[in-house]
C-alpha cells in the first residue's frame, strides 16, 4: 500500500470514527444508535450504522405517577361556564358547585401534571406527536369551588396500534380525591396517543 493510500484511508477512519462518536450518544427517548466500523477485502472501509428502536413501553405498566394538586376556582368555573352553550343553567349554583360538565376538564389538566413526557412516558414530545384518547369516568359527588383536589394515577395500560402510522397507545387509571371530605371525587381512565 502506498503512501498516499494510507493517507486517505486513515484519513477516512479519522472521519468515520468522528461520525460515530457523534453517532454515540442518548436521544432524548432514551435510544443508542449503534454503529461498526470494518474494512473490506479490497481494502476499502465499510460502515455499519443501525438506527435507535424505541423502548418497549409494556414495561411502564403499573409505574405510578407523581401526585398532583388543582384547585377549582371561581374563574376557572367561570371561564368555562362562558364559553358553554347554554351558561345560565349553572351561573347561580356556580358560586359554590361547578357542574359537571367541569369534571372532565379538572381531570385532563391535572393528570397532565402527573407525568413528565420524557421519564414517564419515553416520549420527546417536542419532535414527536402525541394526542389525548379516549376518556372514561366515573363521577362520585361535586367538584366545590375553592375546594383543592389531589390526582393520582398509574399507567395502566400500554399497547401498540398500526394503522397508516405505528403508535402506543398508553392508558392512566386515575383517581381524583378531594380537601373537604377526603373522599374520591371521581374515578376513570386517560388514554395518550404516541407516535412513534
Amino acid at each position: 500500500m502506498g503512501e498516499y493510500q494510507l493517507l486517505v484511508l486513515i484519513s477516512r477512519a479519522a472521519n468515520v470514527m468522528h461520525r460515530m462518536a457523534l453517532l454515540d450518544m442518548r436521544s432524548e427517548c432514551g435510544a443508542l444508535p449503534t454503529g461498526t466500523l470494518g474494512s473490506s477485502a479490497s481494502g476499502g472501509l465499510t460502515i455499519s450504522i443501525n438506527q435507535p428502536q424505541i423502548a418497549d413501553r409494556k414495561a411502564l405498566i403499573g409505574k405510578t405517577l407523581r401526585t398532583a394538586h388543582y384547585r377549582v376556582s371561581c374563574e376557572d368555573v367561570g371561564d368555562f361556564l362562558g364559553v358553554m352553550s347554554d351558561p345560565n343553567d349553572f351561573v347561580a349554583e356556580a358560586q359554590h358547585v361547578a357542574p359537571p360538565s367541569f369534571a372532565p376538564l379538572v381531570a385532563v389538566l391535572g393528570l397532565l401534571r402527573t407525568f413528565d413526557w420524557k421519564t414517564d412516558f419515553w416520549f420527546d414530545y417536542r419532535d414527536g406527536t402525541a394526542m389525548f384518547g379516549e376518556q372514561f369516568i366515573e363521577y362520585r359527588r361535586p367538584l366545590y369551588v375553592g375546594e383543592e383536589v389531589e390526582i393520582s394515577a398509574v399507567i395502566s395500560d400500554v399497547y401498540e396500534k398500526t394503522g397508516r402510522q405505528t403508535f402506543d397507545v398508553v392508558q392512566l387509571a386515575f383517581t381524583i380525591k378531594g380537601d373537604w371530605d377526603g373522599d374520591s371525587v371521581m374515578t376513570g381512565k386517560q388514554s395518550y396517543i404516541l407516535f412513534k
